[in-house]
């Protein structure tokens, strides 16, 4: 099946100011969009709820988390095999070069538990929707956008617009999502 990331529509739902806890950071506050995403790839049981957390203007450089939540995810048993609902993506500010109003997210692999990053010559071996003109023209190497102490800057990175959440949406869906569908 051919996926086209142009057929996932994200539609606003909701918008509020918010408190989160993540791992590294521990509480964030800011904003939380919600969208109800229609999949038009699939036929049946393809609306999902989505959730962008955008912190404060003073700690955006921690990153636009998106994610799911459990009772927001279809009845499809690949949701629930794979544990879908506990994706998320991180989208983290730029730091270099032309790219300085766009936000950056590691393209990792879906299925995979540990953290596999697909690097400098396998963008030929990433999943098909990654293949389409509307991801490889965002596409970039992480040394190209934004400056690092670790050895990751050879790793493939999607980049959007900080405002662009349709885009970011697509991007985790794409990571995310249609490989475990």
């Amino acid at each position: 099946m051919s996926i086209d990331p142009k057929l996932l529509i994200a539609a606003p739902v909701s918008e509020s100011h918010s408190t989160w806890t993540t791992k590294m950071n521990g509480e964030m506050k800011g904003i939380e969009y919600i969208y109800r995403v229609k999949d038009g790839n699939y036929r049946a049981q393809n609306v999902w709820q989505v959730a962008l957390q955008v912190p404060q203007a003073s700690r955006i450089w921690q990153g636009i988390v998106v994610r799911f939540d459990k009772n927001g995810c279809p009845p499809r048993k690949a949701v629930k095999k794979n544990l879908i609902w506990r994706k998320s993506m991180v989208f983290m500010p730029t730091t270099k070069g032309i790219h300085l109003d766009h936000f950056y997210g590691k393209i990792f692999e879906a299925d995979r538990t540990t953290k596999h990053v697909a690097k400098r010559g396998q963008r030929g071996d990433m999943f098909e929707a990654l293949q389409t003109s509307y991801f490889r023209s965002k596409m970039r190497l992480k040394g190209t956008v934004a400056e690092s102490d670790g050895h990751d800057l050879e790793h493939q990175v999607l980049l959007a617009k900080p405002h662009d959440h349709q885009r970011m949406i697509r991007a985790f869906f794409a990571l995310r999502v249609w490989p475990l569908l």
